[in-house]
């Protein structure tokens, strides 16, 4: 985070998940804002610095995706959703991976718009895992099925790196 000059903001984390325990909507929606804007100025920061972009985006899609797999794998247990908050972090995870992806679509496209479609098309997939924020009792693809989701993805996008 220093490296890119983006000021710490767990504080500011941990009242947005107050917000949410407390169900107060117009606070969450600040604390949200708030925590928005942070993220604009880092990614801006961010991408000052890097060279490649989309290569750099493509990279951080991979890492993002990753980390959803993992929140899946410890989300399901026996067959069910045993932990919702890690069925809802990979559920957050998926959708950030797919939206950071289309900021740098024109980019991609103008290498290879086939497997740009194609690379969203495999995320259109993916998130059918989580068909709501509040996760059914049971997941509604096994984690073999995410798993070759998201390679579909890795497979679209490797290409750019």
């Amino acid at each position: 985070m220093k490296a890119y000059s983006v000021a710490p903001f767990a504080a500011a984390l941990k009242v947005l998940a107050q917000t949410v325990k407390a169900k107060n909507q117009g606070a969450y929606r600040t604390a949200l804002a708030g925590i928005e804007e942070r993220l604009a100025q880092a990614d801006r920061n961010v991408h000052d610095k890097e060279q490649n972009w989309p290569s750099f985006v493509v990279e951080t899609v991979l890492e993002v995706l990753g980390s959803a797999a993992g929140e899946y794998e410890e989300a399901i247990q026996n067959g069910r959703i045993a932990k919702p908050i890690e069925y809802q972090d990979a559920r957050g995870f998926a959708w950030q991976a797919d939206k950071l992806l289309g900021s740098v679509d024109p980019d991609l496209a103008a290498k290879d718009a086939d497997a740009v479609r194609a690379a969203h098309a495999a995320f259109a997939e993916l998130k059918q895992a989580w068909p709501s924020p509040l996760p059914p009792k049971a997941p509604v693809k096994d984690l073999s099925a995410v798993l070759a989701s998201m390679s579909k993805v890795e497979l679209q996008i490797a290409r750019f790196r």
